[in-house]
C-alpha cells in the first residue's frame, strides 16, 4: 500500500472537537427561537456579519465532512461497513442545503435543515460509532 498523500495526524476525535463540533454547534445557535418570560429571542441573523458568521460554519461542516471521507480517517466495523462514508455524504449534503439556506437568509430553512443535519447525519453516525464505545460508568 502506498503511503497516503494526505497528512492525518489530527486524529477524528480531535478533528470533530476542534473543527466540525463548534462550526455545527454555532450554526445551529443561529436558527430558531427561545421563549423567555421577556418574550421571544429569535436566533436568525439581523447583520451581514452575523449571516457571513453562518455561512462560514455551514462550508465548515460541508468540508468537515470532506475531512473525515480521507481514507485513513474512514471507519468500518466490517468489510462491507459503508455508513461512514453514507453519514458523511448526508453531512455534507445537508451542509450545502443549509448554506444556500444561509445565503438565502431563510431562517425557518436554517432551522429545519439544522434538524435534519443533527439526526441523519450527526446523530446516526454517533449512535454507530460513538456511543457503543463509550466507557460504561
Amino acid at each position: 500500500m502506498a503511503p497516503s498523500v494526505y497528512n492525518t495526524s489530527i486524529p477524528t476525535k480531535r478533528v470533530m472537537k476542534l473543527v466540525i463540533d463548534p462550526a455545527a454547534t454555532a450554526l445551529w445557535d443561529k436558527a430558531g427561537s427561545i421563549d423567555t418570560l421577556q418574550g421571544t429571542i429569535i436566533k436568525t441573523p439581523t447583520t451581514e456579519e452575523g449571516w457571513l458568521a453562518a455561512e462560514q460554519e455551514a462550508a465548515t461542516v460541508v468540508e468537515g465532512g470532506n475531512l473525515i471521507l480521507l481514507p485513513a480517517r474512514v471507519r468500518k466495523l466490517n468489510p462491507k461497513d459503508e455508513d461512514w462514508t453514507k453519514f458523511a455524504n448526508k453531512m455534507i449534503e445537508l451542509g450545502l442545503a443549509e448554506k444556500a439556506a444561509v445565503e438565502a437568509k431563510d431562517g425557518q430553512k436554517m432551522f429545519d435543515i439544522g434538524g435534519r443535519l443533527y439526526e441523519e447525519a450527526c446523530t446516526a453516525c454517533h449512535t454507530k460509532y460513538l456511543v457503543p464505545f463509550l466507557p460504561k460508568t
